[in-house]
């Protein structure tokens, strides 16, 4: 497995934000408490990111800046937050950004020990829970960095390196494996075993890790993303990469708790692979080989895979799990041609897709 030392990550990670104009803050629309995000054109012709991002918007941004998770109650996360900061940033829209940036800092950032966020808020509750989800504070820390330079505040930025710290500080610990290893904790709180460290290998986004370490300076962030690749190595040497899973002192198993399979969780991997230019780790590879064959017309997508038999145990027909898939595998030299973006769906496959589609202009090849 090679290691990853530095990758000039800044501005072409999630897209190419010189080459994107900065939306005027009248082009601001935002979903209503019962709207489906519906694309209403009839025209087929493909649509810029702009106008991809402005459906997304419609559908899944709240005029306060909170960002909704349709499929889970309209509840809102540290996850969906951050995935709003980095594809407005890479649309180029200050305003949105702004109203994300103000909604997250006000009503998220509550914990007194760290200026990390709570992960899970919820209309007519406020915080369900206080504990941070790592992945939603990487993805925050990045987009802010992604502002920082598509806006041209440098603010963003020094607000990006006060939560990497206590990322650092309170998320990554030692591997219980054993070496000079580092794993990430995916909460502060509530992951320890007796026996290990329960991990979430699709909380490890491999972009974001490797440009906030070159931004800040900070080579613990991409030797973490190294350790990060050899685990997710060595599951693929016999399966797929796994949802959830403990590490211990002889090896890592699947957690049967949470999942024990490659599912909605896993699936992230590929991508966020793929989006640091590693589309050739076994990972992807392997993934790719069962993905190839999903990407046909009125086919469900397999949304969750036995591990090892390779077994389809759930699949979707919302279009933005194939849309994301085909963009990896393009980013393999196959040529999958992409669905149409749509944000009449679910949160979670139309955030993905679009997220994919935010890549496709650098780290994947072209593959709009």
């Amino acid at each position: 497995m090679p290691v990853v030392k530095r990758r000039d990550f800044v501005g072409s990670l999630a897209c190419a934000l010189g080459a994107l104009p900065t939306l005027a803050a009248s082009t601001t629309t935002f979903v209503s408490d019962t709207s489906t995000g519906t694309n209403m054109s009839g025209n087929e012709a493909p649509l810029t990111f702009e106008q991809n991002w402005g459906l997304w918007k419609g559908a899944f941004l709240r005029p306060d800046g909170r960002v909704v998770d349709t499929l889970q109650s309209r509840a809102s996360h540290s996850e969906g937050q951050g995935y709003g900061l980095i594809l407005a940033a890479c649309a180029g829209d200050r305003a949105a950004f702004d109203l994300i940036q103000g909604w997250t800092f006000r009503t998220l950032m509550v914990r007194d020990s760290d200026r990390l966020f709570a992960w899970r808020w919820q209309a007519n509750v406020g915080i369900e829970d206080r504990n941070n989800a790592t992945d939603g504070d990487l993805l925050i820390a990045w987009g802010l960095c992604l502002g920082a330079q598509r806006f041209g505040a440098a603010h963003l930025k020094d607000l990006a390196a006060l939560i990497v710290q206590d990322i650092i500080l309170h998320t990554i610990v030692a591997d219980p494996r054993g070496g000079k290893h580092y794993v990430m904790r995916p909460g502060v709180v509530g992951f320890d075993r007796e026996d290990g460290l329960l991990v979430n290998p699709s909380y490890y986004v491999f972009p974001a890790l490797y440009e906030l370490s070159q931004t800040f300076e900070l080579p613990i962030l991409s030797q973490l993303a190294n350790d990060g690749l050899q685990l997710l190595a060595d599951m693929s040497q016999t399966g797929l990469p796994l949802d959830w899973c403990v590490l211990t002192r002889d090896g890592y198993v699947a957690d049967t708790q949470k999942s024990r399979h490659f599912g909605y969780e896993g699936m992230r991997i590929p991508l966020y692979l793929a989006m640091a230019g590693m589309s050739g780790h076994p990972a992807v590879r392997r993934v790719a080989t069962l993905w190839q064959h999903s990407l046909k017309p009125s086919t469900p997508f397999p949304t969750v895979i036995d591990p090892v038999t390779f077994a389809t145990r759930e699949t979707s027909h919302e279009p933005g799990y194939a849309g994301m898939a085909s963009h990896v595998l393009c980013a393999l030299g196959q040529s999958v041609p992409p669905p149409r973006f749509v944000a009449d769906q679910s949160y979670y496959p139309a955030t993905l897709h679009l997220l994919a589609i935010s890549g496709a202009g650098i780290t994947l090849k072209g593959c709009a």
